[in-house]
């Protein structure tokens, strides 16, 4: 696991929460399940952001399907020896901190709804937006440095390379266990077909062309979209030790995406996205108006449209910005009303 940065909040983002949190809100109000609809379009950007790789184990994702990875779940939390609680964290299933791209592995078979936080650490209340108030267990792959908890040995019982947790690491041990990313046969399969040869080209090399190799090596091993930077870093640095690579002026790249970090406010509603016209109504009415859909047709539209214009006289042009709708469509919808 290495650092990585998912960028800004795109619009996109911020307009299908403030569609799809309103109407999880009524839903919960009503008693009904929530619609986890919405997030879904952003895993394109996702994936290009997050360099086509699990921002867990760093497999390679343009092999199979691009899942949306909920840092908290989304729906509920189920943490071993704990009774499951319903009511974490479905508001914050369209808030950008909290979504992340990972394999099928690691999101849908080990983390699934797993979210321990360390001991003394309560949950967010619900609806409450401020992350830093908990402390999980969990590494977080862009607001922690994942080196600080997780790195690559050498294994003489089990032949192989394992993750471990560095500096003895609750978080580390946590993760590792959370992900059970000691049983990536991929990661092993990586260092046999991509490191290795590598490793015996640079020994068989002479001290003249040395770094002209290794140079060549970390370009291949160290490329943005490569898997397992971390596992790639952690067997050159055994096989090549640093007074080695002092000795021949050799480096190993900085891990992990290193940019600096946008201070965000995770939000529910950007109050720029509400017409002016927002302020003369009710929150829920603003909740009604904020979850309607695109193609919303029917009893309910019409509903919303009495209640609109029961509270006072409106010109279509108001009703349109209102609506999010052109006013040809509010002057129809103003026709078909009895």
């Amino acid at each position: 696991m290495i650092r990585v940065f998912r960028g800004s909040e795109p619009k996109e983002m911020r307009l299908a929460r403030r569609r799809f949190l309103a109407a999880a809100i009524l839903a919960r109000r009503a008693g009904r399940s929530v619609d986890f609809s919405g997030y879904a379009e952003m895993k394109e950007l996702l994936v290009e952001r997050l360099n086509y790789k699990c921002v867990y184990c760093e497999f390679d994702l343009r092999r199979e399907g691009n899942p949306v990875e909920h840092f908290r779940p989304k729906a509920r939390v189920e943490n071993e020896g704990n009774v499951p609680d319903p009511d974490r964290y479905w508001w914050l299933a369209w808030t950008w901190e909290n979504l992340f791209f990972a394999c099928g592995k690691c999101n849908t078979h080990q983390k699934k709804n797993q979210f321990p936080l360390e001991p003394g650490s309560a949950p967010l209340d619900e609806y409450d937006f401020d992350l830093d108030k908990e402390k999980p267990l969990l590494v977080d792959p862009e607001n922690d440095e994942p080196r600080d908890h997780i790195r690559f040995r050498w294994s003489p019982a089990r032949q192989k390379w394992l993750p471990y947790a560095f500096s003895n690491s609750a978080r580390g041990a946590a993760t590792i266990k959370i992900l059970n990313l000691d049983e990536d046969d991929h990661a092993q399969q990586h260092v046999e077909h991509s490191v290795m040869p590598w490793v015996e080209q640079l020994e068989d090399t002479g001290d003249n062309e040395l770094q002209k190799v290794w140079t060549r090596a970390t370009r291949s091993l160290f490329a943005p979209n490569r898997p397992f930077h971390a596992l790639s870093w952690d067997v050159l640095d055994m096989r090549f030790p640093r007074s080695f690579r002092e000795k021949h002026r050799l480096q190993l790249p900085v891990l992990g995406d290193q940019s600096t970090r946008i201070q965000s406010n995770p939000i529910d509603f950007d109050q720029a996205d509400d017409p002016p016209e927002f302020y003369d109504l009710s929150d829920d009415l603003k909740l009604k108006l904020r979850a309607l859909p695109d193609a919303e047709k029917g009893e309910t539209l019409r509903e919303l449209l009495e209640e609109v214009q029961s509270l006072r006289s409106w010109t279509n042009a108001e009703l349109a910005r209102l609506f999010g709708r052109a006013e040809s469509t509010i002057k129809r919808w103003l026709r078909q009303m009895p």
